[in-house]
């Protein structure tokens, strides 16, 4: 049975429950960027974690899936939300600059 783990080749959990079925392996038809739009994905790679990372490092942002006669869009985002970029620095990292020499 699949497991909540980040293993590389897992499929996330949630896609199975989308999918209602512990042995799908749904294969990305096509992605979401938001600065083009709905492409097509020629490899139609199994939705693994490790391609949700790939993805989301692409600036993809969704996907189209299919498995057997079942398809449906799932948020990569809400697989695996960003990190914060804009994270604020703890008070134990310096803002000062260095001092003039």
């Amino acid at each position: 049975m699949a497991t909540e783990g980040n293993a590389e080749n897992d499929i996330p959990l949630k896609v199975l429950q989308i999918f209602k079925n512990e042995k799908a392996r749904p294969k990305v038809v096509r992605t979401y960027d938001v600065t083009i739009g709905w492409l097509v994905e020629p490899r139609s790679p199994v939705l693994t974690w490790l391609a949700v990372d790939e993805f989301i490092e692409s600036g993809k942002t969704s996907v189209d899936l299919k498995w057997r006669s079942k398809k449906h869009q799932v948020s990569l985002l809400d697989l695996r939300p960003r990190m914060d970029l804009n994270r604020r620095s703890t008070r134990s990292e310096s803002r000062a600059l260095p001092p003039q020499r």
